[in-house]
């Protein structure tokens, strides 16, 4: 039998019809159309649906229907059974609370499929943290704060947002003794309250809270338990992610509001052998689930209502953990090793995708550039997130460099990497967002950790041949002998062009004479001290600073030989004046086009004195100028100097 005209027996990847059609069809005898068809009455209603109106079915992971009536609607069509259209997927009705026995009871099946039949996420048990909360075993137990050090368990993590205007509870020298005697449940915030019985419901007898189990105004304890986050949150039982709370007044379990049509099916089919299969429409309000797609970890853009994805401690606490399970707005989602699923099941495993977790694990295991492609990545999408205390910047990343490290990825100095300094130096913020840097000093200019978080940032790269334009092009290849501390540069250029003569053309290289970076603390992938300096011996010319006001605001432009090329400065505050003499050191590409370093004596940043004989980073070219008079940059390349500079 030939499928349907209108609705092709849901083997078409989409198909547009009239509600008209799909009446005429159903009709005839077509049940997905009769499906079709009851989910629009379901939804519209008879007084208003109009028969000419176009509706929309896609077919991907999810049944998908949009309907142009008087006002745009779109939900989706799911089973609860064994559907027998198999383009209709197994779905699970949402409970009506994230806190009920039925959620908990979902959270408790996910981890024993996790623990017991997912061989990438086996743990060995796990040595606790310095300090935990013993939350006990019944409701009636009072929490308290206790010695983990030298033991070992099971243990739950939380991962929450601190808020901004309203502080967690928190432990203190003061406290301590306190917290340790015991912690009243009602003095407890309710993300807190949430997360302890998460944790009973497991049989989990201890969680870890940042606040409650590092003393926070211990400098010290500080400094030497951040340094341990990446081992806390990697080997907990289960990271409990608060992830809609702004605060941790807000909770972690939510009530939802789910719509009349959710409650009941909207069609019943009967199968020949006399079973019913009943089916269900949500409204597709899961528009969150972007934000835990495999693939979306390291590209998530800010949500209002997951306010934890916004927050840079956050981010590693993601990748790092074993396992999590994210309390969202709409419903649960459960982040492992081996997948990502969620209490709809919209996003169920699909065969041979490559999960977050695994990708980070595979990047960083190999050699090479594909490491720090995944690296300037991460840095991307950490530098557009925000931190209470900017003083955090290098420590909120120190779990994942410790991993890399691990790894084989070699010597880390704020953020970069001596086995790819010349690719790690190639980064530019991006216009929009205040691009200021740290008010107290947290790293030296050559490093983006310099700048304050909540910015576009753009990374460089360098690969083994890049275009410079029409007839011109500039090789940069790694020395493979020198761990990444130095790269050929040479231009080539044709003939034909009389002004620049052959002779000049020659072989040069940019080399990392030194790199000194030492931790201000325990955390050797932590805060830096203020000594922080490279040493660079690079082609080199020297040039001075243009300004020209339009439209009211300063441009600036390098000056040299009577021509311009224009740049934008790290950050506002760092703009020079007319006639400001700079250095422009050639460390490499970036967007295909020549990265220039903009270099100016050291006049001190983020509270420090100017450090004698020394440069700071002032900038890099707009490679998006270039390519407007590549000429002028190829005159300027060939009359580089190789010099050595100090950056502090």
């Amino acid at each position: 039998m030939a499928p349907c005209y209108v609705c092709h027996d849901f083997l078409a990847f989409s198909f547009i019809a009239t509600i008209e059609d799909a009446q005429d069809a159903a009709s005839s005898g077509c049940k997905g159309c009769s499906l079709v068809l009851a989910a629009i009455q379901t939804v519209v209603p008879e007084s208003t649906l109009q028969t000419s109106a176009k509706f929309t079915c896609g077919i991907s992971r999810n049944m998908t229907m949009e309907i142009k009536n008087r006002e745009r609607m779109i939900f989706e069509i799911y089973t609860t059974d064994d559907s027998p259209w198999p383009q209709v997927q197994k779905g699970r009705r949402l409970a009506e609370h994230s806190g009920s026995d039925i959620s908990l009871s979902l959270i408790a099946k996910w981890m024993e499929e996790c623990t017991s039949g997912h061989p990438e996420c086996q743990q060995a048990l796990p040595p606790l943290p310095t300090r935990v909360i013993d939350v006990g075993q019944t409701s009636t137990d009072t929490p308290k704060l206790c010695w983990g050090a030298y033991r070992s368990g099971p243990y739950c993590a939380l991962s929450h947002c601190w808020g901004v205007d309203r502080k967690p509870l928190q432990t203190d020298d003061r406290t301590l003794l306190r917290r340790q005697i015991g912690i009243p449940l009602g003095t407890l915030p309710k993300t807190f309250q949430d997360a302890i019985t998460i944790t009973r419901s497991l049989s989990v007898q201890y969680l870890w809270i940042d606040s409650l189990c590092i003393i926070q105004d211990d400098a010290a304890d500080w400094d030497r338990e951040s340094a341990q986050m990446a081992s806390i949150y990697e080997n907990a039982r289960l990271v409990i992610a608060a992830s809609r709370a702004s605060d941790s007044s807000r909770g972690c379990f939510s009530s939802r509001v789910l719509s009349k049509i959710s409650s009941r099916p909207f069609f019943v089919h009967q199968k020949t052998e006399g079973r019913s299969v009943a089916f269900y429409l949500r409204p597709e309000k899961q528009r969150l689930h972007m934000y835990y797609h495999p693939e979306s970890k390291y590209n998530v853009r800010r949500n209002y209502r997951l306010p934890l994805l916004t927050r840079g401690w956050a981010l590693q606490e993601r990748i790092l953990a074993t396992r999590a399970v994210h309390f969202t707005s709409e419903e649960l989602v459960w982040e492992c090793r081996k997948h990502t699923v969620c209490e709809c099941m919209a996003l169920n495993p699909i065969t041979g995708r490559v999960q977050s977790k695994e990708m980070w694990k595979n990047a960083i295991q190999q050699s090479g550039h594909h490491r720090f492609e995944l690296w300037h990545r991460i840095t991307k999408l950490y530098m557009s997130l925000s931190i209470t205390y900017q003083s955090d910047c290098l420590p909120a990343l120190s779990g994942l460099a410790k991993q890399m490290q691990a790894n084989g990825a070699g010597e880390y100095a704020a953020g970069l990497w001596r086995a790819n300094i010349f690719g790690d130096l190639l980064w530019a913020p991006g216009m929009n967002g205040r691009r200021v840097r740290a008010k107290k000093w947290r790293a030296p200019s050559w490093s983006w950790a310099s700048l304050n978080n909540g910015i576009e940032l753009f990374m460089g790269k360098i690969t083994s041949v890049e275009k410079l334009g029409p007839g011109y092009g500039a090789s940069i290849g790694a020395n493979p002998e020198a761990s990444g501390s130095r790269i050929r540069i040479h231009l080539n250029l044709p003939s034909t062009e009389k002004q620049f003569p052959l002779k000049h053309i020659a072989t040069q290289y940019a080399t990392l004479e030194n790199l000194h970076c030492p931790p201000s603390g325990q955390d050797a992938t932590g805060q830096v001290a203020s000594i922080a300096s490279i040493t660079i011996s690079a082609p080199v010319f020297s040039a001075t600073v243009k300004v020209k006001i339009r439209d009211g605001y300063p441009d600036r432009y390098i000056s040299k030989n009577g021509k311009q090329l224009g740049f934008e400065c790290d950050c506002t505050g760092d703009s020079p004046s007319e006639g400001c003499s700079v250095l422009c050191m050639w460390v490499g590409n970036f967007l295909q086009k020549p990265a220039i370093l903009v270099l100016v004596e050291s006049r001190g940043i983020s509270g420090l004195p100017p450090t004698a004989g020394a440069y700071e980073r002032l900038g890099i070219f707009s490679l998006f100028y270039l390519s407007k008079d590549i000429k002028t940059m190829i005159e300027w390349l060939v009359e580089a100097e190789i010099r050595t500079i100090k950056i502090v």
